[in-house]
């Protein structure tokens, strides 16, 4: 039940940020500081995975143990947040109840601080008000901007904690935007600035107010999309700030670097961040005199009792409608997870799984293709119930979907982007595929609708070969409507691919609405499920079939080669010279095709040595490679073999 808005939350974002917010007030000439942190908890309130319907090691409520243990030795501990708290593990269904779930907990442990992630603008703008409403302490986000450029919220709050003035200022992802580009309104059109530039400000302003200067940053060391992160500011500002909490990223660490503390405290609850810092008084001015930095796995930590029973209802009716079952799977999705010990399937060959939820995204837009992605590495569904929490293991976000017309040339730039990047450029002697170690595994996405190969042998943007539409190669002018999530579609927006314009189908005015709810719908009116794949794609430029590479292939599954870094191909030469397999004369490589000057078509010629493709060679003679295959009667780019004469053009 959506409730009537008060005006709590509106009269405390015009509230002056450097009023003091009191802790405790007690001066000594020599004091403690100490901050713990939680950040990306995802839902995980109780230590319960509701998806997957077991136990989980960490959780709010572990946390909560953590922070009295720690309060008991020092009462004046300061608790904080670094956001995406509110969505996962089953919690969104609960957005509507009096006060969310995650909220509730936070309220009841005490939290002091809470500064939001990314994944709390998943929904409506009213649901992430009413949240920030309900929330006890304070708020604090600096790079966010109303239409009139003023900050959406405090940009940080300062405590007083024994004499010592403590600011600790916020920061989320500033890719929001983009990644809610489908519906700006779960932003309310605010404008997200970039976090670097955001401290440097926030620390001018905070000049001559505070003895401690803390950072609680809801975005990762290395950053993304261009735009820097923590370390980075670590870099340019840490001799002006004294601890950094970070999020976003789901890393663990505890370090010291740039003259600052970080950590990072994973997700799901499972570490609390800890720092300490030791600080004496000189000329009544407070010095940090000592420091230090944590993490607190909460693994084998008991449940606060206190939490677990304000969450009892809620725990209960979570479990009752995880387990509520919406039809019957005949049999396994997957006989094994595993292409290779090491390399999940899902990336690597068409599956059922995957096709399962294009099957369903067609089915609900309408559309003509269909991409979607897995969220998770070894996921299956397996003989017997379904259930709801069979819906949101295999879909685990709300986003809701889209049908945008295309063409086909933009289909094909996307599939470059969405699939074809997603490995690395193979070499001769590849035995498997490698991934690109910048593109993480929720950016592949499978397509249905369309035949496609994805050749690794070729360049970035130039593997995705052979695309065939309804039996016809798929022409560059052909008219499609594209069926994608939301999510998808804002990035891809910002790649300038695909435009709200476009837009013909939009399951935010239609029941259900979210993809993982049409899942589970379509299973409710089937009955019951099978496998089913269509086998539509496939990987090519490697070899996975000769007596070598099947033998290689056999020695991973039997233990005797490991793939410890699936960034990284397993090449029979390299095996060769490591003496794990019996000698092989590694080919010469040949010199790279020099570029000439472009002469008439038909009075050059060209020799195909081994790891050519018509790209490469297009490209060194100032050509294209659509031309040579024309000159040479090349039905598709690949079929060129070492040896064989070109006439270049």
């Amino acid at each position: 039940m959506i409730r009537a808005k008060s005006s709590k939350l509106f009269l405390s974002m015009f509230m002056a940020a450097s009023l003091l917010v009191p802790v405790h007030v007690h001066a000594e000439d020599t004091t403690t500081v100490t901050i713990l942190q939680s950040s990306d908890l995802h839902g995980f309130v109780t230590p319960y995975d509701y998806a997957s319907d077991a136990p989980a090691t960490g959780g709010l409520a572990k946390i909560a143990t953590i922070v009295k243990e720690e309060r008991a030795k020092d009462e004046n501990v300061l608790v904080i947040d670094t956001g995406d708290t509110l969505q996962g593990n089953m919690v969104d269904s609960f957005r509507d109840e009096d006060i969310h779930p995650m909220v509730e907990a936070m309220n009841l442990i005490g939290y002091n601080l809470w500064t939001l992630g990314n994944h709390e603008f998943n929904y409506d703008f009213e649901d992430t008000t009413n949240a920030i409403e309900d929330f006890e302490g304070d708020m604090a986000i600096a790079n966010i901007y109303k239409e009139d450029g003023t900050r959406w919220l405090d940009p940080y709050q300062i405590y007083d904690v024994n004499g010592v003035k403590v600011a600790i200022f916020g920061l989320v992802a500033p890719h929001v935007p983009e990644w809610e580009a489908s519906d700006s309104s779960r932003y309310d059109d605010m404008t997200f600035t970039d976090p670097l530039t955001e401290t440097g400000k926030v620390l001018e302003e905070l000049e001559g107010k505070a003895d401690l200067i803390i950072a609680n940053i809801h975005y990762g060391r290395e950053g993304e999309k261009g735009t820097l992160g923590v370390n980075a500011i670590a870099e340019q500002y840490g001799s002006q700030i004294d601890g950094i909490f970070a999020g976003h990223a789901h890393e663990t660490f505890a370090e010291e670097a740039y003259g600052t503390l970080m950590a990072e405290p994973g997700n799901n609850g499972s570490n609390a961040s800890k720092m300490t810092f030791e600080l004496t008084q000189n000329n009544g001015e407070w010095e940090v005199v000592d420091k230090s930095v944590s993490l607190i796995p909460t693994k084998d930590v008991e449940a606060d009792e206190e939490i677990m029973n304000a969450m009892a209802d809620y725990d209960e009716k979570a479990k009752a409608m995880a387990n509520e079952k919406a039809g019957e799977i005949a049999e396994d999705f997957f006989e094994d997870t595993s292409y290779l010990p090491g390399i999940p399937r899902v990336y690597v060959e068409d599956n059922a799984l995957i096709d399962l939820i294009n099957k369903v995204q067609l089915l609900y837009s309408g559309a003509d293709v269909s991409m979607a992605a897995t969220f998770g590495d070894y996921l299956n569904l397996e003989a017997g119930e379904f259930k709801v929490k069979d819906a949101v293991k295999i879909y685990k976000y709300d986003n809701t979907l889209y049908g945008v017309k295309i063409d086909g040339a933009t289909l094909k730039a996307i599939m470059e982007k969405q699939a074809g990047s997603f490995f690395n450029q193979a070499e001769v002697g590849d035995v498997t595929p490698s991934f690109n170690p910048d593109m993480p595994t929720y950016m592949f996405d499978s397509f249905a609708g369309v035949e496609y190969e994805i050749n690794i042998s070729k360049p970035e943007g130039q593997r995705i070969e052979n695309v065939m539409y309804k039996g016809e190669p798929l022409q560059d002018d052909q008219e499609l409507v594209l069926a994608v999530n939301n999510y998808r579609f804002g990035n891809l927006q910002t790649a300038g691919l695909v435009s709200k314009e476009d837009i013909v189908f939009d399951s935010n005015s239609t029941m259900p609405s979210a993809i993982r709810d049409m899942a589970l719908d379509y299973v409710k009116n089937q009955g019951v499920i099978s496998p089913e794949c269509d086998n539509n794609w496939k990987i090519t430029g490697i070899d996975t079939t000769s007596e070598t590479a099947v033998m290689i292939h056999d020695m991973v599954r039997n233990g005797e080669i490991e793939i410890t870094d699936r960034t990284v191909a397993l090449n029979m030469y390299d095996l060769s010279d490591q003496g794990k397999i019996p000698h092989l004369d590694r080919p010469e490589v040949e010199e790279p095709v020099e570029p000439t000057e472009p002469s008439e078509p038909g009075t050059q010629t060209y020799t195909v040595v081994s790891g050519d493709c018509l790209w490469n060679i297009a490209l060194a003679y100032n050509t294209t490679y659509q031309r040579i295959a024309e000159l040479n009667g090349i039905e598709a780019p690949y079929l060129i073999f070492p040896g064989q004469e070109l006439i270049i053009g």
